[in-house]
């Protein structure tokens, strides 16, 4: 493994000189899903061949996986440049003014809205509340919410949830004291990331959520001491590693508590039904359990990440498969219409069975259904070949583009939609495991956010208009009525 560890550092290095050129773009949201493309595609591998010595890859198609990757993060920054360049992305100043501005009452209720959500789905459905952990009830599971409106409900509960904590992290940064000042949101933020956390609902997951509250307290601070991110980190080098600390302590504390909900105590707490004894089986499902008293064997602490996937595609085409045709980008599309419209003919047919039926490429040891490290880079690759390497970064950065201009005024300038586009960034800059249908699901749901409050900003605009008027009229009225006195 010797010859791969200094391919992989050489290729760090390199990626790490990319994102400090790619500072010149001044475009915070693009700093952050390059941060997490170099951390959890290089970074999490090279943590990996540590620990995998067993192993045997080639060569020649392990320094093309890297030089893909590479080519990925190096494309998205020239596009940033570019873009900066020809004044086609938003300026920084607006995200950030954007959150000052925001108000904290609306904070409070988009963190409180979540829970209450949660608690009436759990009363009604118990653990397939949380899709992450309805696996527990086995036959008994739900696998969609009954009433059609539930869904809906629980997906912007937690999209305006999500878009909040990116609001308060950067209120929290650039507000001295503002954590102690307005201890009601703060309240909120905690008790919604610790259940949030908990229960395993991000969609980026925990570990990677909680990295990413960092982050962009990270970029924050950097602008706000009118810095680059790079320079920050240097300069401030002691808080920087407190950082690092904290990220690894809560990265461990969460490895020692991923597995509690497999303990007989906890779990049947978490199946009863009932919010106030669920409430308790999340409680201690927060408390590492002595390895002693584990039913269950740990997890492990790596698994293999983006890159192994993009190796194992770029040898099964360099082998003669001859991928996937675009299939996987196609059942993207069909994934994203709603199932109000095709009804419960809809499959659910994800990326990685379509790597797994056509290319082989499926995870190492017994498992029910494929689960790899997918990503967007990896699916061009499998769908188009070398060409998916000039799209996927395109693709990327095209979506956190059009995220970025956050509505500051006119009819759509709504608490909602500044939420939800909070949290699409949020989400999009974390998505270096992920695949094409959170992409194109973000852009559906905001169109149907937008539709919906739509009329009710019309009829606000339409009664603003109408009010100056009729105080006009009256006031010509009573000069009329003057003269005639």
């Amino acid at each position: 493994m010797t010859i791969e560890i200094f391919i992989t550092l050489m290729f760090l290095m390199a990626s790490i000189w990319v994102v400090f050129w790619a500072e010149k773009a001044k475009n915070p949201v693009g700093t952050v899903h390059m941060l997490f493309f170099v951390i959890f595609v290089t970074v999490l591998h090279l943590a990996g061949l540590f620990g995998d010595h067993e192993r045997r890859l080639e060569l020649s198609y392990y320094l093309l996986a890297h030089i893909v990757a590479f080519g990925y993060l190096a494309l998205f920054a020239l596009g940033m440049l570019c873009m900066r360049e020809k004044r086609l992305a938003p300026s920084r100043e607006r995200i950030f003014r954007t959150a000052v501005e925001f108000s904290n009452i609306w904070l409070i209720a988009a963190f409180s809205a979540w829970l209450i959500v949660k608690v009436y789905l759990v009363s009604k459905y118990g653990v397939s509340a949380f899709s992450l952990l309805r696996n527990m009830a086995g036959k008994d599971a739900v696998l969609h919410f009954y009433a059609w409106w539930e869904t809906p409900l629980e997906f912007y509960a937690t999209a305006f949830a999500v878009g909040a904590c990116g609001v308060f992290v950067i209120k929290a940064t650039l507000e001295k004291g503002f954590w102690r000042k307005h201890w009601l949101v703060t309240m909120a933020f905690t008790a919604f990331t610790a259940v949030y956390v908990g229960t395993h609902s991000s969609i980026v997951g925990p570990r990677r959520f909680m990295l990413l509250l960092v982050l962009v307290g990270l970029v924050t601070i950097a602008w706000r001491d009118k810095k680059r991110v790079s320079k920050f980190v240097m300069s401030k080098w002691r808080i920087s590693l407190v950082a690092v600390i904290f990220l690894l302590g809560a990265a461990g504390y969460y490895q020692s508590i991923r597995n509690n909900f497999f303990q007989p105590d906890i779990g049947e707490q978490l199946l009863s039904g009932d919010p106030l004894t669920f409430a308790q089986g999340v409680a201690q499902a927060m408390v590492p359990v002595p390895s002693s008293e584990r039913v269950s064997a740990p997890s492990k602490y790596f698994r293999e990440g983006p890159l192994s996937i993009v190796y194992e595609v770029i040898q099964k085409r360099g082998d003669g498969n001859p991928g996937t045709g675009g299939a996987i980008t196609v059942n993207a599309f069909k994934s994203v219409i709603p199932r109000i419209i095709v009804g419960e003919s809809k499959q659910d047919i994800n990326a990685d069975d379509f790597l797994n039926g056509q290319m082989g490429i499926a995870p190492a040891g017994p498992y029910l259904r494929s689960d790899v490290a997918t990503s967007l880079l990896a699916i061009f690759l499998a769908d188009f070949g070398y060409l998916g390497v000039l799209l996927a970064p395109m693709v990327m950065l095209f979506s956190l583009t059009m995220f970025a201009y956050i509505p500051r005024k006119g009819l759509l300038a709504s608490p909602l939609l500044i939420l939800y586009f909070f949290s699409a960034l949020m989400n999009l800059s974390a998505n270096v495991e992920g695949s094409l249908v959170p992409i194109l699901s973000t852009f559906r749901d905001a169109m149907i956010l937008m539709l919906a409050l739509l009329p009710f900003y019309l009829l606000r605009g339409l009664v603003l208009w109408r009010g100056p008027s009729l105080t006009r009229m009256q006031y010509r009225l009573r000069q009329q009525r003057g003269k005639m006195v």
